[in-house]
């Protein structure tokens, strides 16, 4: 405990208010944004210091509570004449974006885009499904085999579908399949190469009737929302008219929305908690370890807490998962 109270100590001694004035002019007014007046971290001011240029990939580790916002909000004020793509996963957090960043920022999440360059063909079609296809639906499309029940290999199809979605391959194949498969009896079995074989030809058979926008006889096969990003995807879209992306949260980006991101020729800031990863089961990777940066920033000092309460994170942190190099500060 000594050791992290003195590096507490050392930090509080780091952003005194005078050293932080030296970089930035002291004291930063937050109120035209909607945020209470503050005063920015060393940390904060670092990331301000540095004007994004095309093609390079900044990244933002964001532990709890650190103010990654406030400091997007201030980045975008500091660089008007620069017009920033701000893109999230949830549609409450794009339009509580639309709120508080300034003007020269656009709000919209992945699927929003998608939708407007894919997914609308499928609506006016009356082919668009806005959730999911169920395994029970699926298992209506597949045909009698010798074997498995027809939902136990509805299930497999749509594990392989959804796999499929949230990669960045262009093709699906049995890299896309599960390993497991619980069968009628509950038990747990290793997918056969037989098995992989013929959910590979079945979700093809779904997937190329799900593209198709012709046909009353296809409508059944309707197009579901990550189903149209994956399509986006492979249309490999530019985001034109942009100098550079936020993409928040962004450690739980899967690698469709990775390739679309860095296929992309403007500047790219990547934010996010790489301990805050909550989409794995969409297929979701820690693009905050996986993705390569040409430039690498910290906020470590969160807002929320006192030092007691970080304390005891960043000692979780650092036993649970070998966190070492970065203690998370109480403010």
């Amino acid at each position: 405990r000594i050791h992290y109270n003195i590096f507490y100590c050392l930090y509080l001694m780091e952003n005194a208010p005078g050293i932080v004035q030296s970089l930035e002019e002291g004291r930063v007014d937050l109120c035209s944004s909607g945020w209470a007046d503050i005063q920015l971290t060393q940390e904060q001011q670092r990331i301000l210091n540095h004007k994004i240029q095309p093609g390079q990939t900044v990244k933002i580790m964001a532990l709890a509570g650190t103010g990654k916002t406030s400091t997007l909000v201030k980045y975008a004020e500091k660089f008007p004449e620069l017009k920033f793509l701000y893109l999230a996963f949830n549609k409450a957090v794009a339009e509580k974006g639309k709120m508080v960043f300034p003007r020269n920022v656009t709000c919209k999440t992945f699927h929003s885009l998608a939708f407007g360059s894919v997914g609308r063909y499928y609506k006016e079609k009356g082919k668009l499904n806005f959730s999911k296809m169920s395994v029970f639906s699926i298992s209506f499309l597949l045909q009698n085999r010798e074997g498995q029940s027809l939902f136990v290999r509805g299930k497999t199809v749509s594990q392989t579908l959804e796999n499929f979605f949230s990669s960045s391959d262009e093709e699906i194949c049995e890299e896309h399949t599960p390993l497991w498969f619980k069968n009628t009896h509950g038990q747990w079995q290793l997918l056969s190469p037989q098995e992989k074989k013929i959910s590979v030809e079945e979700a093809r058979e779904i997937w190329h009737k799900m593209k198709k926008l012709d046909g009353d006889t296809e409508k059944k096969y309707k197009m579901t929302c990550d189903g149209y990003l994956k399509l986006w995807q492979l249309s490999k879209p530019q985001l034109s008219g942009y100098d550079a992306i936020f993409v928040d949260e962004a450690q739980d980006c899967t690698p469709a929305i990775v390739d679309i991101v860095q296929s992309q020729n403007c500047g790219k800031i990547l934010v996010g908690d790489p301990h805050q990863q909550i989409y794995t089961f969409r297929g979701a990777v820690n693009t905050l370890y996986t993705v390569p940066h040409t430039h690498l920033y910290y906020l470590t000092q969160s807002f929320r807490f006192g030092p007691e309460i970080a304390y005891v994170g960043s000692t979780i942190l650092e036993v649970c998962k070998g966190i070492r190099h970065r203690s998370l500060l109480g403010g």
